[in-house]
Formats: C-alpha cells, structure tokens, sequence
C-alpha cells in the first residue's frame, strides 16, 4: 500500500470516528517532512517544531476540506511552507541556523572524523538555506525527504519543470560557492 493511500485510509477513519491511532498515523508519517520544510525557512528549531505544531492541528481542524486524500502530503507540506514564510516575513530578522541533532553518528569512525563530517554537513546545510525560499525548501523535500520533483511542484504549486530547473540552477550555485570556499582555504 502506498504512503498516499495510508493516508486515504487514515484520514477516512479520523474523519468517521475520530480515532486517535489513525491522527497519530498521519503526523508520524509526514513530522520529518513538515518540521524540515519549517526548518529549512526559519533556520530555529524550537520555533520550526512550534509552527509545526500549529501546521498539524490547522490541518486537521480542516481535514473536512480536503477533496482528495490521497493529496494529503502535498497540502500537508504547501501548509507548512505558506505557514513558516508568513512567520519569517513577519519576524523579518535573521534567525539562528538549525543545529543538526538528527545526524546518526557512526561510533566505528574516529571523534575527529566524526567532527569533520559534522562541519562540513553544517556548511553544506548553510550555503542550502542561502539558496533562499522557495530553492532551499526545494532541495530539502527532494534530497533530505526523497520527494519526486512531481510531489514538491504539487506541495509548493510550482510546476514540475520549474522544480527541476531550480533544482538544476540549485547546483550549480552550490557548485559554485563550494568553489569559492575551497579557493579560500
């Protein structure tokens, strides 16, 4: 069964009978995927995990309003970018930068190993966020969350060849600034 109709049947038994597994079904599958998106725009993981919080329960106070529930995860993921661009917009101030708590570290390589690649995965995470909305949510939902470029361009309301060409144009600037820093070291 796929994702899409997990959450068809999900949201059918929520909607039914208010059961309290299937609402928990539903945030469990698509957390990492909101709270991302949140992240990726504000750069503050407690105020991420907070409007998360706040896209999760505006969503199933509007459950009844979903035409189709196998479009779910796209409305869901369209709700937490709208959401966190209207607090980012609102803030209009830099935030603090994400810290990575979700890295599995491998305990067979070496703790100056590990602290290298920790860098470098922070650097790499910071010249993304600097690609700016919506680019960096883009590469956050294709590359961190293994989304289809049909997927984002229906959660973001871009068109497929629009998602691609960011993606593309993505690269090459991140390409580009990974140049520039070697160059400086």
């Amino acid at each position: 069964m796929s994702i899409y109709e997990q959450d068809a049947r999900d949201i059918i038994r929520f909607l039914k009978n208010g059961d309290a597994l299937a609402c928990n079904s539903l945030v469990s599958r698509h957390q990492k995927a909101v709270f991302g998106i949140c992240v990726g725009i504000l750069k503050n993981e407690p105020l991420a995990q907070e409007v998360a919080q706040d896209v999760f329960l505006k969503a199933f106070e509007k459950l009844k309003k979903l035409e189709n529930p196998k479009k779910f995860r796209a409305w869901l993921i369209r709700m937490a970018y709208n959401a966190s661009i209207d607090i980012k917009r609102k803030k209009k101030r830099y935030l603090v930068h994400i810290d990575e708590k979700n890295h599995i570290r491998d305990e067979s390589i070496s703790i100056e190993h590990q602290i290298d690649l920790n860098k470098k995965r922070e650097v790499i995470i910071n010249l993304i966020h600097e690609l700016g909305d919506p680019d960096s949510s883009i590469f956050t939902l294709f590359y961190m969350e293994n989304m289809t470029t049909d997927e984002i361009s229906n959660a973001l309301g871009l068109t497929q060849s629009n998602v691609k060409i960011k993606l593309m144009r993505g690269r090459e600037k991140l390409k580009n600034k990974l140049k520039n820093l070697l160059n400086h070291f």
